[in-house]
């Protein structure tokens, strides 16, 4: 009773205490699905879709000089949300969780651990709409569980963080592949609110893992809002 009367003051003292979401840096990232450089060899190591199909930096020239791409810089203003912004890993390295299959699973190490109040994933499916499950693993061994969060495709799904993001073909002949024009491929912004008593608590890593059939699963960023707010706007 005392515990739970000590974390219900600690939420209150934190009542005049802006909403900010902050990307958060994570290890764990198992492919490079972003094409950079001027060379297709080398550039990527997984595709997104299943069939040869990768994500696109404004470096990759090997095609000539794309039109559509994911942001040099790596930092997404979510369209889903004006507080949200997510930092994606570099296109050189391992960007990507990728689970291809049911019920292969991943694990994201928070490189400081923290408190939450809604977790946000930056994730998409490649081929067809997925479900995840999502663990968030505390720092005193305790854990929280969403079993079914849903991610849409990567062509036109609801809830994007950001669209028209470009795509290269590897297939022959490989090239630049522009057809989803200023809105498609898409990246989307996914939530998962943490429980009022699990405020206090740090987060060490979140476990990710594909229950269902379906597409090819992308987690390509995370953000945190603080934890002394209760979760507004999913």
């Amino acid at each position: 009773m005392r515990k739970l009367l000590g974390i219900v003051l600690s939420l209150l003292s934190c009542a005049g205490i802006a909403q900010t979401v902050t990307p958060v840096p994570v290890t764990g990232f198992n492919a490079d699905v972003i094409a950079n450089g001027p060379t297709f060899t080398g550039a990527v190591t997984d595709d997104v879709d299943g069939g040869k199909y990768y994500f696109l930096n404004q470096s990759f020239t090997a095609f000539g000089a794309p039109t559509n791409y994911l942001p040099t810089s790596g930092l997404i203003n979510s369209a889903a949300s004006s507080l949200v912004t997510f930092q994606l890993a570099d296109a050189s390295v391992n960007n990507s969780l990728r689970l291809p299959t049911t019920l292969t699973t991943g694990t994201l190490t928070l490189t400081t651990p923290q408190t939450a109040g809604v977790v946000y994933f930056l994730a998409t499916s490649g081929g067809s709409a997925t479900v995840m499950s999502v663990t968030l693993n505390f720092a005193d061994g305790t854990t929280q569980t969403n079993p079914s969060v849903t991610v849409s495709d990567w062509f036109g799904g609801t809830g994007f963080a950001i669209q028209g993001i470009g795509r290269v073909n590897g297939n022959a002949p490989a090239g630049l592949d522009n057809s989803g024009g200023t809105t498609n491929p898409r990246l989307y912004q996914v939530a998962m609110a943490v429980n009022g008593p699990n405020y206090t608590k740090k987060i060490n890593s979140i476990t990710i893992s594909r229950p269902a059939t379906g597409g090819i699963l992308h987690v390509m960023a995370v953000s945190i809002m603080n934890a002394c707010v209760a979760p507004a706007n999913q």
